[in-house]
């Protein structure tokens, strides 16, 4: 007996030992590729310098007597750009489009600034600014991007025309959210290791086919190299975090009287409620998450009926 537990104390010290070889390798082959990737990184918008730092805008579409559409990208999904792809190509001969990258995600640079909710709105509007566009906008937030929708209706009114939310998160969501112990950490660490390069997390982050994508080779490319460089980095953990707070701060000052129009497949007794406070419109979808990329075609086509009606 003593023999039999020596040998399973043995195999699990071999184990661990291996976990921790495995996961040391990992860690190294990350940091090696990451150098190597960066060069490889080509930004296909504007570069835009932002309290020091450098924050990505890709604007597309001519038709300049409407007012801009802006993507706001959700958290996890970091190469905003092709992303929202499915959706604003069929958008951009109607409308000129812009998506953020705000900083943690796309081409912009990872920052230790505040998350603070006041401070993300301010970042995105000064390098829209930069760029010649201070509005009227038409926002699209996906999900968590929702909280800065919200608040930049609530600070600048006139900026802002309407909102057009993809399962965008209402702020009573995240008050009844909890953050569990640690996860920052995790997360950071994760990252840092590499995990998002395993095969299993490959086929979380890449479940579409390149042609269904509407991307080309090259652009899917870009976007597995923003995934391996981004995934779960200190400014988009530190943005989660802030969620909670950041959502009291837009319930404390009263939700914002903008056109909302609310597309939903996720959370849907929260965004009922969160429609009638804020006299929204709401359409359902039997769909995943990310409605611009299961049902774009549907979304566009809302869209265009939405900016159309507000135009009259």
């Amino acid at each position: 007996m003593q023999t039999t537990f020596k040998r399973i104390r043995i195999g699990v010290v071999v184990l661990i030992v291996l976990l921790i070889v495995l996961l040391l390798g990992l860690a190294i082959f990350h940091r090696i590729s990451l150098r190597f990737e960066q060069v490889q990184l080509i930004p296909p918008g504007h570069m835009v310098e932002v309290n020091g730092e450098m924050m990505h805008i890709y604007l597309a579409g001519e038709n300049a007597e409407v007012p801009l559409l802006v993507f706001l990208p959700s958290a996890g999904r970091f190469a905003p750009v092709y992303n929202f792809r499915p959706l604003y190509t069929l958008l951009m001969d109607y409308y000129r489009i812009a998506v953020i990258d705000r900083f943690g995600y796309g081409y912009s640079d990872f920052t230790d600034a505040s998350r603070d909710i006041d401070a993300v709105v301010l970042e995105i509007r000064t390098a829209l600014s930069y760029l010649g566009e201070t509005g009227p906008f038409v926002l699209l937030p996906h999900s968590i991007s929702g909280l800065e929708a919200m608040r930049w209706a609530q600070l600048y009114p006139e900026e802002i025309a309407a909102i057009i939310g993809i399962n965008m998160a209402p702020p009573a969501l995240f008050l009844d959210d909890h953050i569990p112990e640690g996860f920052p950490t995790s997360h950071i660490f994760a990252s840092r290791i590499g995990i998002q390069r395993l095969p299993f997390f490959n086929a979380l982050f890449y479940p579409y086919p390149v042609d269904e994508y509407t991307l080309t080779q090259a652009e899917h490319n870009q976007q597995r190299l923003l995934i391996n460089r981004n995934f779960a980095n200190k400014t988009v953990v530190a943005e989660r975090v802030a969620a909670i707070p950041n959502s009291q701060t837009i319930l404390d000052e009263g939700l914002p009287s903008v056109s909302t129009l609310l597309l939903v497949s996720r959370w849907a007794p929260y965004k009922e409620m969160f429609a009638r406070e804020i006299d929204a419109q709401i359409i359902f979808f039997d769909s995943g998450h990310s409605l611009h990329q299961y049902e774009p075609n549907r979304v566009a086509d809302l869209v265009r009926m939405f900016i159309s009606e507000l135009q009259k």
